[in-house]
């Protein structure tokens, strides 16, 4: 950890982590007093990482592991105290992690944008993409008609057998269908 000083002269290096380092450091951010990455393939948290003195299995993206497993892109994220998620896009394919203290539920969601994103920002509860000269916005109130497939592969944390499902969580206006449909693979 670097320990910054008012006095560029007096910063330092205070402690090191055995283990964790990334090659893509548009994906670190600051999320509630700790560090989410992407390294290696695999999302990651500092304080996992701390509290062992190295990184170990079950850290926040070992849920989706095998479908960031080969993602090579240059990420970039974000941090979205509006939405209590982290963000980070890989080009058109973006990775959210939701945060809810009041529900204490956590987990992944993988969007899919027409348009590769380069930057990501906040203001005033807003979010916004760019990609090339363009900056879209995204609207909570949004809806295009489209259908959608909620896929659980990654919710079965590696295990084999049954799934169970608590809750199913959309935000939406209008009329929806939902079913379950079994896949054999």
């Amino acid at each position: 950890f670097w320990l910054v000083d008012p006095d560029p002269a007096l910063h330092r290096l205070d402690r090191v982590m055995n283990g964790p380092g990334t090659e893509y450091p548009g994906s670190i951010v600051n999320v509630r007093g700790d560090l989410f990455y992407f390294s290696a393939g695999v999302f990651s948290s500092i304080k996992q990482s701390s509290y062992t003195g190295q990184l170990r299995e079950g850290d926040i993206g070992a849920p989706i592991e095998p479908a960031t497993k080969l993602l090579t892109t240059a990420p970039v994220a974000i941090w979205s105290q509006a939405r209590s998620q982290y963000i980070c896009a890989f080009g058109t394919e973006v990775w959210v992690y939701t945060l809810s203290e009041t529900s204490k539920v956590m987990g992944w969601r993988k969007w899919e944008l027409s348009v590769p994103v380069e930057y990501l920002v906040e203001h005033n509860r807003q979010l916004y993409v760019r990609s090339g000269n363009t900056l879209y916005k995204f609207d909570p109130n949004y809806v295009d008609g489209t259908n959608f497939t909620f896929e659980t592969h990654y919710d079965n944390n590696d295990r084999e057998g049954t799934k169970m499902f608590a809750t199913v969580d959309v935000v939406m206006e209008g009329q929806a269908t939902l079913a379950f449909l079994p896949d054999v693979r």
